[in-house]
């Protein structure tokens, strides 16, 4: 079919929108190759310290070998490692990995790809810089682990702390048979990553897959991230992130394919400085969230997502139940908090294997549960809505409001008030709102 496509002028995501011409035969244009001129990507590459000259002390790594770390180590000052993984594992006794400044850079130089350049075959950036992972069948569970003073930049995801599930048990937990308690036995426990820089990941800055525990993050920065900052995977437990940043997250995704960047299109795609999935109690405190895509933290139970095509997937059993969120400054983000996210979002491209809550036409919602978290003493400035509240039991106590476009707090979810269970059992006590109309309650007895 002869096709005629013309962009105006205009705006979109606060950059100028340039006039596009395309004529000719179309079929299945290809539009990643126009987000670099239509959509937002911040670069935080300046957030890395490069030092001036690579010592010659440092480690003779090689672009793309996995080192293995056994003992605790640290570094020469003044080091560049490019696409160079370090895989930390069980030794017996707790270990130590010093970075001492050190730059883990995942791809051959410093800056990565513009939104839909596809990288060359042979400078695709490297997967993951520091993995601290762990199997089922270990005699102990990877533990007493301290990752300090790293600078990570362009690779796929920063970090990832899990236990690698196998096949035989990702099918028992399919089935709702597999010993969760145990699994979080084996699982790493007591990871901490403290003085930490992890910027312009393609994915996730941080990922903490299902079962891990005791994680706690100090002095750690995550910016430019493709996906969500920090991932909280189901079932992990009691990860603590204090005097953190989270900034200009959640915009972009990688095709590994492809190779290439695009542009999360959408407000839906867009994702959020922290995604806490089915799991806690966590503690998030004292740091900064600004300028992520979608919002700050968001709370959720995934909905089993793909069930019956990917086999890798697995129902969650719980909520994002019981966090605290605590003494944290939220700048210029759409939603700051949002407890119970995708209560009333149109899963139906999701594939859901959970039990169906409600169909409307071709729409399809599902249960989302977050249930007795704590919002206390938070600042929040130049945001869309403050705290929005989809979940039950939510105290929400001494948070000040300053210039907050839509409502500082808003209750109540229209699919669950359709459904008859309204949002029930919302403390708010001592909060500073921004004007006197500034909570809204929507269907709440």
């Amino acid at each position: 079919m002869d096709t005629k496509v013309v962009a105006k002028h205009g705006l979109l995501a606060g950059l100028p929108v340039v006039v596009m011409l395309l004529t000719g035969t179309v079929s299945a244009f290809d539009w990643s190759i126009l987000d670099g001129a239509l959509y937002r990507d911040v670069d935080y590459g300046d957030r890395i310290q490069w030092p001036a000259v690579v010592n010659p002390a440092c480690p003779a790594w090689k672009a793309g070998q996995v080192v293995a770390v056994r003992e605790s180590m640290t570094l020469p000052p003044d080091c560049v490692f490019p696409q160079v993984t370090m895989a930390l594992r069980r030794s017996g006794r707790p270990i130590v990995f010093d970075c001492n400044g050190a730059v883990f850079n995942g791809l051959p130089g410093r800056q990565r790809n513009p939104l839909g350049q596809p990288y060359p075959a042979q400078a695709i950036p490297a997967g993951t810089a520091f993995m601290i992972r762990t199997g089922e069948g270990g005699r102990a569970p990877l533990q007493d682990i301290t990752l300090r003073n790293c600078q990570i930049i362009n690779y796929q995801m920063g970090i990832n702390i899990g236990l690698t599930l196998s096949a035989q048990t990702r099918e028992q937990l399919r089935a709702g048979k597999a010993d969760r308690q145990a699994l979080q036995a084996r699982a790493p426990t007591r990871i901490r990553v403290l003085n930490t820089r992890i910027v312009n990941t393609h994915g996730s800055g941080i990922y903490v897959y299902p079962f891990a525990a005791g994680v706690q993050l100090q002095q750690v920065l995550i910016a430019g991230a493709g996906g969500p900052g920090l991932y909280l995977d189901a079932d992990t437990r009691e990860v603590m992130v204090e005097n953190s940043e989270f900034a200009g997250n959640g915009f972009s995704r990688y095709d590994s394919r492809r190779r290439v960047r695009t542009a999360r299109r959408s407000a839906l795609s867009r994702r959020e400085g922290i995604a806490i999935d089915a799991s806690g109690p966590h503690v998030i405190r004292n740091s900064r969230f600004h300028a992520n895509a979608d919002g700050g933290i968001y709370l959720y139970k995934n909905c089993w997502e793909q069930a019956a095509t990917d086999p890798a997937s697995f129902p969650r059993t719980t909520g994002a139940d019981r966090n605290l969120i605590q003494g944290n400054a939220f700048e210029n983000e759409t939603i700051a908090i949002w407890v119970g996210e995708r209560a009333d979002r149109d899963l139906s491209g999701f594939r859901c294997g959970d039990p169906l809550y409600l169909q409307q036409g071709r729409a399809r919602y599902y249960r989302d549960y977050a249930r007795g978290n704590r919002i206390l003493g938070n600042t929040f400035q130049q945001v869309g809505d403050g705290i929005r509240v989809m979940g039950d039991n939510t105290r929400i106590a001494n948070n000040r409001f300053t210039a907050v476009q839509g409502h500082d707090v808003v209750i109540g979810s229209a699919i669950r008030s359709r459904r008859r269970e309204p949002v029930r059992g919302t403390v708010l006590q001592g909060n500073h709102y921004s004007r006197p109309d500034a909570v809204q309650a929507l269907g709440v007895p």
